[in-house]
């Protein structure tokens, strides 16, 4: 990206984090969030760890004084993330969900010719959300909605607008899985 420096590379399995950074000398590494915190300020910290560890890390990085940019979800817990939104707001920093796909050219295409009216008003918005993966990601990360899903959800959002009605259905196809591995989403916008 440009005009961004990568300031550090945090990562508990040192040898990981050194890999990370073989091509680019000069970047420090860390083994913890907090130590890499006390020696510098950031402006913004991207966090990529599992879920159960997000909110923890997102709180250190606000009250640091840095933007956090986190992988999604931020928390499976409702009350933490309020939480984390309203520590954000408080310190005047941006707390933001990693949602990548509306960044994509395509998708920023799509959305220039949506609000030009070139296309009409959107009718139907079908994203699969589907996979193969074995049950030792979904025990780092969840299920399918809660990994995939929210992404196709913010897509929608992004080329839609916002949504007055959503139903779906998930299950688990995968028999070496015990969580939901396969979802429809049906929504529906103003």
């Amino acid at each position: 990206m440009i005009g961004v420096r990568i300031a550090a590379v945090i990562d508990p399995q040192p040898q990981r984090a050194i890999e990370t950074v073989a091509d680019h000398p000069g970047i420090p590494v860390f083994q913890d969030l907090g130590t890499a915190l006390s020696g510098d300020s950031f402006d913004i910290v991207d966090i990529c760890a599992p879920p159960q560890r997000q909110g923890q890390l997102t709180e250190a990085s606000l009250h640091a004084g840095a933007n956090v940019l986190a992988d999604r979800p931020i928390t499976y817990d409702l009350d933490e993330c309020i939480r984390l939104a309203e520590l954000a707001d408080r310190r005047e920093r941006l707390l933001m969900p990693g949602f990548a796909y509306r960044f994509y050219a395509p998708i920023l295409q799509l959305r220039e010719r949506l609000d030009a009216g070139d296309l009409g008003r959107p009718v139907m918005f079908r994203a699969r959300l589907s996979g193969m993966w074995e049950e030792s990601y979904f025990q780092r990360t969840g299920d399918i909605l809660t990994e995939t899903g929210v992404s196709a959800v913010d897509l929608f959002r992004f080329l839609c607008g916002d949504i007055d009605e959503a139903s779906g259905y998930a299950a688990c196809v995968n028999q070496d899985n015990r969580v939901a591995d396969t979802a429809v989403l049906a929504l529906r916008g103003s």
